[in-house]
């Protein structure tokens, strides 16, 4: 069957309806406002010159078949803009020739919403201002994009499942959106530009035997290839921020139970060295700590037991001064005058005889968040 210049079914209700094997040239099929209630067959359907506009179109239950169409001579569209979805409804693409066609998206869906494609080439592919109040799930295998790839979901959209695996980028690809996944770019071809700094996504983890793992193995391979791709283009910020998940993915998994335990370690202290406040604050503390515990033995050792609460409050202040000053010069030994500081507030004071040992310990600790520190700062104003 052929279709030739506009034709409109505006505000039609379908229920099972089939344009299997027709051909569109030379305008523009309005489906606006129109109802589906059941499958919309598209199959082996022929655009020329031509734009299928399902504009302001509710789906309820319904699911959209292209198989093995094709737009190559002249442009073709197929235009899905402010729909509404309602119930469980999928957009089916495959084996699809679009090399001069466009597939645009969007709209507010109330129902769970599939939007899948596999074998296909496409002129361009645009899915943007998607809101979904349920669940969806966005998959497109083995698909070549020769222009503007993009997949922007609004935040309030609860995706399940994003794949672009085994898929090809010519030009610009963005993903923007809050997903419930790590998206799967696996085996991705991107040529240019990829964009990925509005892409929020969930580590999904579970606790087993006191261990919290990943749920699905597979994430630490596809967080890897965002790395990879943020690496590519020089977006060093998102690249820190994959590698702290795969990490947080691997553990339990690839790594060992000992380096699990100093993987925690390493993202309590300083969250992959992406952050400086976090050592910086145990380094304060710890200081501080060393301090009180120097006035507080000191205190101990020139009272008895009964007298030593009380004592702990008639202790000099120069003891409280002479105690800090030890604290920071064991912490920063490698500056200009600490180990005089130092030298000259032990001899004033009288330090228990296993100091030497806690003090070892102490400077230990202190070069571990002294090292995290410059690691923070290194990885927030690298250029």
């Amino acid at each position: 069957m052929v279709f030739d210049k506009h034709i409109n079914f505006s505000y039609a209700n379908f229920n099972d309806v089939s344009f299997l094997g027709s051909e569109f040239q030379n305008g523009e099929v309005i489906f606006s406002n129109a109802k589906f209630n059941g499958n919309a067959c598209f199959s082996r359907t022929r655009l020329n010159n031509s734009t299928l506009n399902f504009s302001d179109v509710e789906f309820n239950d319904s699911r959209l078949i292209f198989n093995s169409s094709n737009s190559t001579q002249e442009k073709g569209n197929i235009r899905l803009t402010n729909i509404k979805i309602e119930g469980e409804c999928e957009f089916y693409f495959s084996n699809m020739n679009f090399s001069n066609g466009d597939l645009i998206l969007s709209g507010v869906s109330n129902g769970e919403t599939i939007i899948r494609s596999q074998n296909s080439l496409f002129n361009s592919i645009m899915i943007s201002d998607l809101i979904n109040k349920s669940k969806i799930k966005c998959s497109f295998v083995n698909v070549n994009v020769t222009r503007l790839a993009q997949f922007h979901f609004d935040l309030k959209c609860k995706v399940n499942d994003m794949s672009l695996n085994n898929s090809s980028f010519e030009e610009v690809l963005s993903i923007a959106g809050d997903f419930d996944c790590v998206p799967n770019l696996l085996n991705t071809k991107t040529t240019n530009h990829v964009t990925l700094h509005k892409l929020k996504y969930n580590l999904n983890r579970e606790w087993t035997k006191c261990k919290k793992k990943a749920v699905d193995v597979e994430d630490i391979s596809k967080l890897r290839r965002l790395k990879e791709i943020s690496e590519t283009n020089k977006d060093h910020q998102a690249s820190l921020r994959f590698n702290a998940d795969e990490m947080r993915s691997k553990r339990w998994h690839e790594l060992t139970a000992a380096a699990s335990i100093l993987d925690i370690l390493f993202s309590i202290l300083s969250n992959y060295g992406q952050s400086i406040i976090r050592p910086f604050i145990a380094l304060s503390t710890l200081i501080l700590t060393m301090t009180l515990y120097i006035y507080t033995s000191i205190a101990i050792s020139c009272n008895n037991c009964v007298e030593c609460c009380e004592s702990i409050f008639n202790v000099k202040a120069n003891t409280l001064l002479h105690g800090l000053e030890i604290a920071i010069s064991h912490a920063f030994p490698f500056v200009i005058n600490s180990r005089s500081v130092n030298n000259k507030a032990v001899a004033a004071l009288a330090l228990p005889e296993y100091f030497g040992i806690i003090s070892v310990i102490y400077g230990i600790f202190c070069f571990t968040f002294i090292f995290l520190i410059g690691l923070g700062v290194r990885n927030r104003f690298r250029i």
